[in-house]
């Protein structure tokens, strides 16, 4: 509902921040109506934030389908920029079941750009998954939620760049394949998302 709101305590590795999240209103994304979320700050510090701030998010049926441009910026306890492309992104789904891909296939693409004076070469997959189903949920500060499912959202990145010597050009990997995010969500019926936990590793 327009002007439904969430307020997150978020802790990035000790540093804490609040993010603001709300509903602005309807917007439309390739003739297709969604709910446009913003947050009150021009930067979210959360990852679940920072994906829904500036998309629209829809349901259908038991789904919540996310269209938009996924950017995430280094200094988020990431060490490169991602820019990505969503279209119906399915980012929940009630009915999947404990390791459900929520998504026919991954959002998979590639991204140039150039790192402390390197070109480097991002090779990005995203994935949703159904999680847990749980009857009640405590998060860590206390809270006790009813009907809670979680969802598991992974982005699995390889970062490579290439050196030359003379006429020669050798193929470097700075990252090899890895679950650079995997993030999950705790949506409690009727409330919405009550808990994030994010763990970034590279």
């Amino acid at each position: 509902v327009d002007g439904n709101y969430w307020t997150y305590d978020v802790n990035s590795a000790g540093t804490l921040s609040r993010d603001s999240l709300y509903i602005f209103g309807d917007v439309e994304i390739n003739n297709k109506t969604y709910k446009k979320f913003q947050t009150k700050d021009d930067v979210a510090t959360g990852f679940y934030s920072s994906s829904l701030r500036n998309n629209g998010v829809r349901k259908s049926g038991a789904k919540l389908l996310l269209s938009g441009d996924l950017s995430l910026a280094a200094g988020q306890n990431l060490p490169i920029n991602l820019d990505l492309t969503l279209s119906d992104f399915v980012i929940f789904n009630s009915n999947a079941s404990d390791g459900q891909s929520l998504n026919s296939s991954p959002v998979t693409g590639t991204i140039e750009q150039t790192y402390q004076g390197f070109p480097i070469t991002i090779n990005y997959s995203l994935q949703s998954y159904g999680d847990e189903t749980l009857t009640t949920f405590t998060s860590p500060n206390g809270d006790i939620y009813n009907d809670v499912k979680a969802t598991k959202i992974k982005l699995n990145v390889t970062v490579t760049t290439v050196q030359t010597i003379g006429s020669i050009t050798i193929p470097i990997t700075i990252l090899a394949p890895q679950d650079l995010i995997i993030s999950t969500l705790y949506t409690a019926e009727n409330i919405g998302v009550v808990y994030v936990n994010t763990d970034t590793n590279y």
